[in-house]
């Protein structure tokens, strides 16, 4: 078996900012665009990182997500990293 350095490193992927599951990246959605919407919004903040159902629960509502000086969070949950309660959005 032939292996490299390049073995020796495992690739981090990312975990869903709410359970530590694997993330998945957010369903794109074909919607209808308002005309009076510019077509790229800016983005303050980077996108979360979820899982299938976590995205599902923020896409109705059933999930609110806050910042917490340097990541995302459960909103109104103590933050295991910083000890505080993370704001919502």
């Amino acid at each position: 078996m032939v292996t490299s350095s390049a073995d020796a490193y495992s690739v981090p992927f990312a975990s869903c900012v709410v359970c530590g599951d694997p993330a998945t990246p957010p369903a794109t959605e074909e919607s209808v665009a308002d005309a009076s919407l510019p077509t790229v919004l800016p983005s303050r903040l980077p996108t979360p990182d979820l899982c299938d159902k976590h995205w599902a629960d923020y896409r109705t509502d059933w999930l609110l997500l806050g910042w917490c000086v340097d990541h995302y969070g459960q909103a109104l949950t103590e933050c295991p990293v910083h000890h505080r309660e993370i704001e919502p959005l």
